[in-house]
């Protein structure tokens, strides 16, 4: 019993505040929640920006910029990841000192030796410069910042074991430049960029984690355009394998649904003879909120990305982390989103839309 009132108490906790659930063009942060900070905390601590691309020939990026830290240990890092239109993967990373590390408070400013973002309101820019990788994007809000409830999952009675999430890009238009494998480009497209800190114990990170960001495809007038943003996750047994969901549905210039009430279902699993772990390949969603009916089908039609974070580190690291840690793996895959909507009015829409999906999973 005890168990169960603590599992419902943490449930509670999820994105508090149902106002900007159903509200979304008046929801609202304060600069200083975009800010990077130096405040430490208990666990892990895992402090980043996320930035999203789908751009015009069909062309992915995905890249986060960030801070950890976990005691005495410390460090800065910015990643890359693209596909090419016929799946070719390029992959490029930095890593950085605190010591060229230069933040600014009430907006997101984190600017090292080769790396810049910034940004608050409807604008943001993203400027890497680093070995195997360079662009410099902007990003142009279509929809106004947002956070789902009051941005908080609170995993403990203590608080002290949490998630942080705001969206300052839902959906953005997005232009500038990018060189990557050889090729120089002038890109243009819609993007997607979110912040996050998290401080979870480094033995009881989230277990799972879905997210696709998908777009009206190039050439759909602006008025006609869609989008549809999902990301889902659960936390460790430990703290109540705890559902954190947000399905985001827009159209035009405006929002027509936020929600967490949704089912997710991955209808379709395949093993690749090259890839150690299976992956969903369909994936569903439904959802009856607000008035609204959705109904949703994610189709994999390419896996151009596995990740073994183990992989990553150090060959030191790597051989502690192998003995104590459970071990995170990541799916991306581009593909398409069948959509059909019924509005609180009766009218009904359907929609194809073009993106990608990633698919995390604890082994």
């Amino acid at each position: 019993l005890i168990r169960r009132q603590r599992q419902m108490c943490i449930r509670d906790s999820v994105w508090n505040d149902p106002y900007s659930w159903r509200h979304p063009r008046e929801a609202t942060f304060e600069p200083e929640e975009l800010a990077f900070s130096d405040k430490d905390f208990p666990h892990f601590k895992n402090n980043g920006v996320y930035f999203m691309a789908y751009f015009n020939g069909g062309w992915i990026l995905m890249s986060s910029c960030f801070e950890w830290e976990y005691g005495p240990l410390e460090g800065y890092g910015a990643y890359a990841l693209v596909s090419e239109p016929d799946g070719t993967r390029h992959f490029a990373k930095h890593k950085m000192s605190r010591e060229v590390i230069v933040k600014k408070p009430g907006k997101l400013y984190l600017k090292g030796d080769k790396i810049l973002v910034e940004g608050m309101g409807m604008e943001y820019r993203v400027r890497y410069d680093f070995d195997g990788f360079f662009c410099d994007l902007t990003y142009k809000n279509i929809l106004n910042p947002w956070k789902p409830g009051d941005g908080w999952t609170f995993l403990t009675p203590g608080r002290d074991v949490f998630n942080h999430y705001l969206v300052n890009s839902p959906w953005a238009e997005v232009t500038g430049a990018m060189k990557v494998g050889g090729k120089t480009l002038d890109v243009e497209g819609q993007g997607y960029s979110d912040r996050s800190l998290s401080a979870l114990p480094l033995t009881k990170q989230n277990t799972y984690l879905y997210a696709w960001r998908t777009f009206s495809p190039e050439g759909a007038p602006r008025k006609e355009r869609w989008f549809c943003g999902l990301l889902e996750s659960v936390s460790h047994e430990k703290f109540g394998s705890t559902r954190i969901p947000m399905l985001q549905i827009a159209h035009g210039a405006e929002w027509v649904l936020t929600t967490m009430n949704y089912t997710l279902t991955p209808a379709t699993w395949v093993k690749k003879p090259d890839v150690p772990y299976e992956y969903p390949t369909i994936i569903k969603v439904c959802s009856n909120d607000q008035g609204y009916r959705f109904r949703g089908k994610f189709i994999c039609r390419e896996l151009f990305d596995f990740t073994d974070i183990f992989s990553e580190l150090p060959d030191w690291l790597r051989k502690m982390a192998e003995k104590f840690l459970d071990r995170p793996v990541f799916f991306r895959s581009k593909g398409e989103l069948h959509g059909a909507i019924t509005c609180p009015d009766g009218h009904s829409e359907t929609f194809r839309l073009e993106g990608a999906v990633e698919y995390m999973v604890v082994k």
